[in-house]
This record gives C-alpha cells, structure tokens and sequence, in this order.
C-alpha cells in the first residue's frame, strides 16, 4: 500500500488570500508598511497617487480677457491676408513684405504678452527657451518691418 505524506508545516490556505490578508495589516498598521522609504524607492502609494490625479485633472485654464481675445483675432486674420497677398497676388511688392514681416512681429509680441502675463508661471527651461524666442523674433521682425516701411515712405 502506498504511504501518503502529509505536511503538516504546509498551511492549507490559499497564498493569494494569506498575501492579501497581509496588505490588508500593513495598511492598517503604518509602522509596517515602510518598505517605500528604503533605498531612495519612489514608490508613494495610494494617497499620493490619488492626489497627482487630481492635480493633473484640475488644470487652470487661463481666462483671456475680451481685448486681448480680439487683438489675438484681429492679428490672425491680418497675418493671413496679407500673406495671401503677398504670396499669391502682389509676388514682387516691396511693400507687403515689410507690412508681412511687420506683422509677424507683432504677432510674436502679442504671443509673447499673452505667455509672459497670462499663463501659470512655468518653472521649465523650455517654457522659458520659448518665451525668449518669442521674444526676440517680435524685436526682430518688428525692427526689420517698421525700418522697411519707413525706407519705403523715405523717412528713414
């Protein structure tokens, strides 16, 4: 006859269940559940995941105010239509490239207005890599624009 062994260090409970069980104590005691603060670990836990959740869900939305909402409307249409023109109609006009350049400068400023003084101050070298760029393309194009036109009318 076979001999059956039985083990009887062997728990007859379900090791899914024991480890279950065992997530269950260490949240309950906070005196166990230290494992995230070994080694440099970034492990954060419920908590603090459910509150980077949130934060990320409750973005600011910046408010433009109507003006500036009108200025930023009026500028677009304006850079579009006389690129239109300068590009399709008047190829060769002298003065639609200087008001063009002009024009993008301006739109770089109103960009740059809008990003300096109306959203979230941002921390990131690349948010201020832009906001610099921005900045020198409106100095740029506005100088090159208005000495051109200015050229143009023979006052400069």
């Amino acid at each position: 006859m076979a001999k059956s062994y039985v083990n009887h260090y062997q728990n007859n409970e379900d090791p899914y269940a024991r480890q279950e069980r065992a997530k269950q104590k260490a949240k309950g005691n906070p005196n166990k559940n230290v494992h995230h603060k070994k080694n440099n670990s970034n492990y954060q836990g419920a908590v603090m995941a459910k509150m980077l959740a949130d934060k990320a869900a409750k973005r600011e939305k910046v408010i433009l105010p109507l003006w500036l909402k009108i200025v930023i409307a009026a500028m677009l249409v304006s850079v579009i239509v006389v690129l239109i023109l300068r590009l399709a109609v008047y190829k060769d006009s002298l003065f639609l490239t200087y008001l063009s350049s002009l024009l993008l400068g301006l739109s770089c400023a109103v960009l740059f207005y809008t990003r300096r003084f109306f959203h979230k101050k941002k921390d990131s070298r690349m948010y201020g890599f832009i906001t610099i760029v921005l900045a020198v393309m409106a100095i740029i194009y506005i100088f090159s624009g208005a000495t051109g036109l200015l050229h143009l009318a023979g006052l400069f």
